[in-house]
């Protein structure tokens, strides 16, 4: 067993024969999508952003957080930044891992549905929200709701 950090050093080993598998994202993977060996897994894992509100007190304004959460475009995100293949979830539950033993639906993808209005791109719901934050933080001199 080989551990290489490097993206680039992985890919120039695994071309060369030297190494079985390497684990590649953004601007690698979208170069070698087109590669013969190139082959996108499915990984149950989910990665979040989480806001400090200890270091960035503006943060915690509930409206402050609501609008920043809007306006990440997620699915620009995994095209243009990501480019491995990664799917988008609503919640931290990645989808296939859990199901209801009732219904055999699948847990993310209904508890998605359920908070989509949260993690939705809204650049003007986003704006709304921040000029509201903003100004409640103005008005009161804190970072509460």
């Amino acid at each position: 067993m080989q551990v290489v950090k490097d993206t680039a050093t992985a890919v120039n080993l695994f071309q060369a024969g030297k190494l079985d598998d390497a684990i590649i994202a953004g601007d690698t993977a979208s170069q070698m999508v087109n590669d013969q060996a190139y082959n996108a897994v499915k990984l149950q894992r989910s990665y979040f952003l989480e806001m400090n509100q200890q270091q960035v007190p503006a943060l915690r304004n509930q409206k402050v957080r609501q609008a920043l959460s809007l306006a990440i475009n997620r699915h620009q995100y995994l095209q243009k930044v990501l480019s491995d293949g990664s799917t988008r979830i609503n919640t931290v539950v990645p989808v296939g891992l859990f199901t209801n033993s009732q219904t055999g639906a699948d847990f993310a993808t209904s508890s998605g549905r359920a908070v989509r209005q949260y993690t939705a791109y809204d650049r003007q719901q986003a704006q709304r929200l921040m000029r509201t934050g903003s100004r409640k933080l103005a008005l009161t001199g804190s970072a509460s709701r």
